[in-house]
């Protein structure tokens, strides 16, 4: 699990421009790319090699920063657990303390309504976690509660609003939808309280008009105690809690495998606990200081298991779950998540899913022992080599018992670690997680300086993550685990609001885009060979591939880049060369494949030098190109938080059945081509 901060909130349009036409049509007359210089790339159609695994297109989606709350989660309430102060683990054993009570006894996020009230957070009377929000009058007067503002509301959209509530007398309760001057109530009930148990109130509204500063205030007459216990305010259309728009986005890039719940995140989750009603979970305190620092270290667990499984049944996306390590419960807690996953129904665990109302299986095939178990940072989930190696074999004795057909992937982090764990452990487990960041990048560049780090980027899967896992590759031979594949199972550009997000904003531009281009031909080209059966970026939501605003998500440069590529999904890899007369040392990254049906060829190129346009000529070896379609993202300077323009063109075969177009500056290119002489599978 790496770290980021709230962009500003600025979106770059997609606009079809009148140079990147130009340069597509090439000189004119024949349509070719005479210009020295030229890259004359050949596509061989006659031996198509292995499958492209959709699994190396995969995400993680870790519980971090804005990645949940103001991200994927539908949830628009903060603290809404009335969660009190946390401590979390900081560099050199510092300790982060966040979420203060306020000095009134209000909870954080939350404030007071009356004069006369007494507020205090109450460990003995909680309704989720460790403690409500106590509010007493003692005498009849003006009203007293609670309220939180900056809520997004938007005209047209209906919400459901839910509190969780008990009392010692018989109370009135109101809670109100208000401006932020209180002048003009959007939405209100009433509610009768007995004194006893919790209760639930609930109302439904239909936003009549749009407003950012939106308050929710709880209020009561006295003399008399009201406890909240939960709050809730949601679209109604959410999906398990999630934002349908977040979730059309990421069908949009398309999701082959989701890593969750981390990451570092892993080290604090509890799965068994989200087996609760919803407003029942506990705040999960995060006790790394990187993972939550936006919501005071906590999460308040809107996304458990059977919601996750939603999600990926949603996305079709193969789930991969990681256990939580440096526990009690330890290998026999994983056996029983397993068994809830993909037990039967008269199993223990199975009973309960289906009592859940989930009485098939979910059949979770890919499960990690751990998260960079190596790390200091991971807290009680830290091991040396020696305890893990005998933790992977208890993990995976224990729930191999329950499902031995599951694919079960350890935690590497160096080739002596790698060799000493097979060394100590043998290979009971199928592939080794690596994690790559290149670094470092510098935030804001632009000018001649993005060009330069856009150029670097774009050069850095080549020049440092190829060596690294032909090295890693090497290792794992070397030791024994030959058969044991590569699970680059997070990978990304290092960024500095991964470790400060309160200092540095999160920047998604064209550097990201181009890295993850370049990274995506890297590993649909060298997976086979090296054997890396997945690999998942970390990761899209309000970090990477998508950012989230509160009316709308929307792709980043980096998320085009995803959907760009999804031709390359399940295609059959075609070898590419450089063709002589050509230059010989071009800039162009190039990556091709045949589609499953053997109808289509598609190429992605990428300009990795920055300096110049790249006139690109294409040609099938043992087939012949007849129509071509050519959509290019690209920018006239690479810019923080800026997206791709987007331009898409036909692209003529000359008579001798070549493909000539130019790929510009910082652009990056997927050539669809259709032709004679495909065959399926290479038959």
């Amino acid at each position: 699990m790496k770290n980021v901060h709230r962009a500003p909130l600025r979106h770059g349009a997609l606009f079809l421009v009148a140079w990147t036409t130009a340069l597509l049509a090439g000189p004119t007359g024949s349509g070719l790319c005479a210009e020295p210089g030229v890259q004359r790339i050949g596509v061989d159609l006659s031996k198509p090699g292995p499958v492209i695994s959709p699994l190396l297109f995969g995400f993680n989606l870790e519980h971090t920063r804005y990645c949940m709350w103001k991200g994927l989660s539908a949830e628009l309430l903060a603290n809404r657990k009335f969660a009190g102060e946390s401590v979390a683990d900081g560099w050199k054993q510092a300790k982060v303390r966040r979420g203060a009570v306020a000095s009134d006894g209000v909870v954080a996020h939350w404030y007071g309504i009356g004069q006369t009230a007494k507020f205090a957070p109450d460990g003995k009377q909680p309704y989720a976690g460790k403690q409500s929000q106590r509010i007493r009058l003692a005498a009849r007067g003006p009203s007293a509660g609670i309220g939180q503002g900056e809520i997004p509301l938007q005209a047209g959209t209906t919400y459901t609003a839910r509190f969780q509530l008990r009392t010692d007398v018989s109370l009135g309760v109101v809670a109100r939808l208000c401006d932020a001057a209180g002048r003009k109530t959007y939405a209100s009930q009433s509610l009768r309280l007995e004194p006893g148990d919790w209760r639930q109130g609930t109302f439904d509204f239909r936003a009549a008009e749009t407003d950012l500063h939106a308050k929710l205030e709880i209020t009561f007459e006295g003399p008399g105690s009201l406890w909240l216990g939960a709050a809730s305010l949601l679209p109604a259309d959410h999906f398990h809690g999630m934002r349908r728009d977040v979730i059309a986005r990421l069908n949009e890039i398309s999701v082959p495998i989701l890593r969750w719940p981390g990451g570092n995140f892993t080290r604090d989750y509890r799965w068994q606990e989200g087996l609760l009603p919803l407003d029942r979970r506990p705040p999960i305190a995060s006790t790394w200081h990187e993972t939550l620092p936006f919501t005071d270290n906590y999460d308040f667990h809107e996304l458990g298991t059977d919601e996750f499984l939603a999600l990926c049944r949603e996305l079709g996306a193969e789930p991969c779950i990681t256990f939580t390590m440096g526990i009690a419960a330890g290998a026999q807690e994983a056996a029983d998540w397993v068994e809830y996953c993909n037990g039967a129904a008269q199993t223990r665990w199975g009973r309960t899913r289906a009592e859940r109302g989930h009485p098939e299986p979910y059949r979770v095939r890919y499960w990690t022992i751990g998260n960079e178990v190596w790390g200091e940072w991971m807290g009680p989930a830290f091991y040396s080599l020696e305890k893990y190696a005998d933790a992977v074999k208890q993990y995976t004795a224990a729930v191999r018992r329950v499902d031995p057909g599951l694919v079960l992937i350890a935690s590497g982090v160096g080739t002596g670690w790698d060799r000493k764990l097979i060394e100590q452990a043998g290979t009971p487990f199928d592939w080794l997680s690596r994690h790559e960041y290149c670094k470092p990048v510098t935030q804001g560049l632009s000018g001649a300086a993005g060009a330069a780090e856009y150029a670097r980027q774009a050069r850095r899967p080549s020049e440092v993550v190829l060596p690294w896992l032909r090295e890693a590759r090497q290792g794992l031979d070397r030791a024994g685990g030959s058969r044991v594949g590569i699970a680059l199972d997070e990978w990304n550009i290092w960024h500095d609001w991964f470790v400060a997000p309160f200092k540095h904003e999160w920047h998604i531009g064209p550097i990201d885009a181009v890295f993850a281009a370049a990274m995506l031909n890297l590993l649909a080209r060298e997976a086979g060979t090296l054997n890396v059966p997945m690999a998942a970026m970390f990761q899209p939501i309000n970090e990477g591939a998508i950012r989230v605003e509160p009316f709308s998500a929307s792709l980043t440069a980096m998320g085009q880049v995803f959907a760009l590529y999804r031709p390359h999904h399940d295609g059959r890899l075609l070898a590419t060369s450089r063709l002589q007369g050509g230059s010989d040392a071009g800039p162009v990254d190039a990556c091709a494949s045949l589609s499953a049906d053997g109808k289509r060829v598609a190429v992605t190129l990428v300009n990795t030098a920055a300096a110049s346009d790249c006139p690109v000529q294409l040609t099938l070896l043992g087939g012949t190109a007849r129509n071509a379609t050519a959509t290019i993202l690209s920018v006239r300077e690479p810019r923080p938080d800026q997206t791709m323009d987007v331009q898409s063109r036909q692209v003529l075969a000359d008579a001798g059945g070549k493909l000539s177009l130019v790929l510009p500056r910082f652009g990056i290119a997927l050539v669809e081509i259709t032709g004679e002489g495909f065959r399926p599978g290479g038959k």
